[in-house]
């Protein structure tokens, strides 16, 4: 009896040492998975402060230009867009909107209102 009794012991010990053992490993995989979490939030936040505190602001303005000869919206658009407007194609569209263009069709000698930006405030 002594036997069966000795060999229960120790699977008891080994059982409650692999148990050990695996709550340490797992305890050890969140602890890093915490950590790499707190790095990527860190990492986000300082990203964010220094876009945020060096941006200047933007001002969207008018001009009135000629068209001359050989000018397209397009060419236009390569004049005066930005990346401050969605895409070159919302810029057409916009330009459009505001002439009350009803096709990209423009004449050389009119006039067209374009809008742009740009980070000097203008009074």
């Amino acid at each position: 009896m002594d036997g069966i009794y000795t060999k229960r012991l120790e699977i008891r010990k080994r059982s409650r040492a692999h148990r050990l053992i695996r709550r340490r490993r797992c305890r050890l995989l969140i602890a890093l998975a915490v950590l790499v979490l707190l790095g990527c939030l860190m990492t986000a936040i300082t990203s964010y402060a220094k876009s945020a505190g060096s941006a200047q602001p933007v001002y969207k303005y008018y001009t009135e230009i000629r068209i001359h000869s050989g000018d397209t919206l397009t060419s236009i658009a390569g004049k005066y867009y930005s990346s401050d407007f969605k895409s070159k194609g919302a810029y057409i569209d916009e330009v459009k909107s505001i002439n009350h263009l009803k096709s990209d069709k423009i004449i050389a000698g009119h006039n067209l209102i374009v809008p742009y930006y740009s980070v000097i405030e203008k009074h």
